[in-house]
């Protein structure tokens, strides 16, 4: 984000300015360590990318209006943070999850930023363990609330012998579910359900899973139906759906659930975000794409998370990154003439792949096992400048060659700068747990995450 100056002239206000430039007016006081409301005729100041509250003491209310004697819309930890959207005597009025709320100035410490690292929103995908060598999302998520925009609990599928209604696929127990939930509010994270339908043990099932669920609007009722009421259930502020293996045949239907779904959640004042495969073009002949309308999903859904991983890594695809800055560029050159580009996020990996040259099989890695390999066999890590992405090769003992390829804190930091220039919402990780622990904290040094939509 470029960063903004104004130059002041006669008659004007701090208030004045800050209106008519959409940004906080005590944010410009701060930026500029003022210290009185008296402008010069000339002065130049420096204009807010960002205003935010840190709130410093644990169980600060949200009150819902501009009094300590009315409701609460909710309770927050310390250090958990919000966008300030305006400041009075006593109180900061902050987007709380999709809600207008005040918090007390005595609770919170006012930050303003100037543009000089991007400001994005980021959505971190939580899952249980898959496996010994790939834990829960737990850990990361607990630690890193400060820096979550909003997660996506990757827990539910359309059930395979009755497509319309869901399995929580995950075996996450509801207690464990609804302290996820709670934690995540009371750091303003934006708790979302996702529901797939994938991981059935055959993509075929995947394929006839959404077609019946697709099929008549009975059964997209029916389906929308039973979304709510996990929506109720767990007190989640929306959806992420994540229906990937589709028919082409189903694209209309799907556009129509969508519809569905989205003024039923609207009407409840809950999100929806969706996902979608990455296009190039639209005669692209690609029968996993084909079936993503992406005008008429981005006409329809509040977030579309367009998910770039893989670039390289499918059979055929040869050795490369998951998901390189270049192959970003292209898919949003496509994308923002499509969806509004305030409504995208580009989903990237968090994990790599051991691409074996001898073989051509590929093999999934988490970062841990990354390092592994780099300290087994003494490889040289590689930071590749054409695509923004750290590599390595190694020789195994039977001979074999491989390159390794995969991301870390600085390609993530790139892809922030490439969801910049391209005016895009942000990014969504896949998968929190999986990745470099540095990029948490480049998060908190190299970019801005904004909180609440």
């Amino acid at each position: 984000m470029a960063q903004r100056q104004y130059t002041v002239q006669s008659g004007d206000s701090l208030f004045q300015i800050g209106r008519n430039l959409g940004t906080v007016p005590e944010g410009i006081y701060l930026l500029n360590r003022l210290e009185s409301d008296a402008l010069s005729v000339g002065q130049i100041l420096k204009i807010p990318a960002y205003v935010e509250a840190l709130v410093l003491y644990e169980d600060t209310p949200v009150y819902r209006w501009e009094s300590t004697q009315g409701q609460t819309l909710g309770v927050l930890d310390a250090g958990a943070r919000l966008e300030v959207t305006d400041t009075t005597q006593r109180f900061f009025e902050v987007k709380y999850l999709q809600e207008t709320g005040y918090i007390l100035r005595e609770d919170a410490q006012l930050l303003a930023y100037d543009g000089s690292v991007p400001v994005v929103e980021i959505l971190g995908y939580y899952t249980q363990a898959e496996g010994a060598d790939f834990p829960s999302s737990e850990e990361t998520f607990r630690q890193n609330t400060d820096v979550l925009t909003s997660t996506g609990l990757f827990f539910w599928r359309l059930d395979a012998a009755e497509p319309v209604i869901l399995e929580n696929s995950a075996s996450a127990p509801p207690a464990y579910i609804d302290d996820l939930v709670m934690t995540g509010h009371r750091n303003n994270v934006l708790m979302l359900g996702v529901v797939h339908n994938l991981l059935y043990g055959d993509r075929e099932t995947s394929y006839q899973t959404a077609q019946i669920a697709l099929s008549s609007e009975e059964n997209r009722r029916a389906l929308t139906q039973s979304i709510l009421e996990l929506v109720q259930e767990y007190n989640l502020d929306g959806i992420n759906m994540d229906i990937e293996d589709m028919e082409e045949s189903d694209k209309e239907n799907y556009v129509a659930f969508l519809e569905t779904l989205a003024e039923a959640l609207h009407q409840q004042g809950k999100w929806l975000a969706v996902c979608v495969p990455s296009k190039l073009r639209d005669d692209e002949d690609n029968d996993f794409s084909a079936p993503f309308d992406y005008e008429a999903i981005g006409q329809v859904a509040d977030q579309v998370v367009i998910m770039l991983y893989n670039e390289h890594g499918w059979p055929g695809s040869g050795p490369g990154p998951v998901s390189s800055s270049p192959w970003m560029r292209r898919v949003l050159d496509y994308a923002v003439e499509r969806i509004p580009p305030e409504k995208i996020l580009a989903a990237v990996g968090l994990f790599g792949f051991d691409f074996n040259l001898s073989t051509e099989r590929v093999r999934y890695l988490s970062y841990a096992q990354v390092q592994e390999l780099l300290e087994r066999y003494h490889a040289v890590e590689m930071f590749d400048e054409a695509t923004q992405t750290p590599m390595f090769t190694y020789t195994a003992e039977n001979g074999e060659q491989h390159e390794v390829w995969y991301d870390n804190e600085r390609s993530i930091e790139d892809r922030a700068r490439v969801a910049e220039e391209y005016g895009i919402a942000g990014l969504a990780l896949w998968r929190m747990g999986l990745g470099d622990p540095e990029v948490w904290q480049m998060l908190r040094t190299q970019v801005v995450v904004r909180k609440g939509v």
